[in-house]
């Protein structure tokens, strides 16, 4: 009985808790830090853009707001404020959320600019395929209202059989599935740190993160400044070989498209005088133009799309100088992406004079 009391009994509970962080945790809980945290949904006023882009890391990384309005206002424009709405992972149902609760308000950009976030890494692509979890960033399931989750969910059940939902379950969670998943997160955001766990995202988001607001901050620092060494230039051209195609139209893909059309529908809906869809481009520096009218027929929403420009922009470069790892562009690169979007939208807004 000693030897159950004393070593047994502390040692069942030690593996027990091992197996259930390792179970658990796989891939559903991140280290929490207020870059996380905040991120960019959650408004607590009606935000007021002229021009809104919506996108991932490669968005936030490839683009320089505060230079793009400092160019459009030389230009002759009379850009006010320049917002963005981005995930640090292509995910899609965070990104539908955070748009939808960003037009809540009300705001009504002029422009709104769409990244393709279809995963392009095995790893991603794997993992929106099979697993429903990971469908989800930790840090917004935190603050993510069941209620949103409910409406997306019926979205996804309208479009996709029992069938489909087997063979492809991410984004596919009840009710009870999502409050358990909420809660698996604060549990294990608690483990990571409990500091930022027990407060609330208005606690530990400094009022510049809770939005990129071009008229407050020059701009937000980022770790971009790296080049691509001798050494890992081979790597990076490895990598990327490996990323999977964007064909819109294969069945894997559907989930993807669904939740894309989803975020167009509600673009749309804000009456944007101008739709773009872009590719912010990678270390391989390719783009497949022949995509093009596949996206455009399912995504009718959309009434341009920027990929062969970005990779014509920077093409005369070497790009071992223009990113820092597979998917993100370094300063000079974000220059370069930058100034494009600077004359894109230049002649756009002095079309609609």
């Amino acid at each position: 009985m000693k030897f159950i009391r004393q070593i047994f009994v502390p040692l069942l509970i030690l593996t027990s808790t091992a197996v259930i962080i390792k179970i658990s945790k796989n891939g559903m809980s991140e280290n929490i830090t207020p870059l996380h945290s905040c991120a960019n949904w959650g408004w607590d006023k009606k935000p007021d853009s002229d021009i809104l882009f919506v996108g991932s890391s490669r968005t936030f990384r490839a683009v320089n707001l505060s230079e793009l309005k400092r160019g459009l206002n030389a230009a002759g424009h009379d850009i006010d404020n320049i917002e963005m709405i981005w995930t640090d992972f292509p995910n899609l149902l965070v990104k539908a959320w955070a748009v939808e609760d960003y037009l809540s308000t009300g705001a009504n950009p002029k422009i709104i600019i769409l990244e393709n976030s279809m995963a392009q890494k095995a790893r991603d692509f794997r993992e929106r395929k099979n697993n429903s979890t990971l469908t989800m960033l930790p840090v917004s399931q935190r603050y993510m209202p069941v209620t949103t989750h409910q409406k997306i969910q019926k979205h996804l059940d309208e479009q996709f059989s029992e069938n489909w939902r087997k063979f492809l379950r991410a984004g596919h969670m009840n009710a009870m599935e999502f409050k358990i998943q909420q809660w698996r997160t604060i549990f294990y955001d608690f483990i990571d740190s409990p500091k930022y766990a027990l407060k609330s995202r208005d606690d530990i988001c400094p009022e510049a993160m809770t939005s990129w607001d071009t008229r407050q901050t020059e701009d937000r620092g980022d770790y971009g400044n790296e080049i691509i060494t001798d050494d890992l230039h081979p790597v990076m051209i490895d990598n990327v070989s490996k990323y999977f195609d964007y064909d819109p139209k294969t069945e894997e893909r559907a989930y993807e498209v669904a939740m894309m059309r989803y975020l167009t529908e509600q673009i749309e809906a804000a009456t944007p005088e101008k739709i773009y869809l872009w590719f912010p481009g990678h270390y391989g520096m390719d783009y497949d133009p022949s995509l093009e009218p596949d996206f455009m027929e399912l995504l009718p929403e959309i009434d341009e799309i920027i990929g062969s420009e970005v990779v014509k922009a920077l093409k005369d470069f070497d790009r071992q100088t223009l990113f820092y790892n597979e998917n993100h562009v370094n300063h000079k690169g974000r220059k370069l992406i930058t100034d494009l979007w600077t004359e894109k939208l230049d002649k756009d807004l002095s079309g609609a004079k």
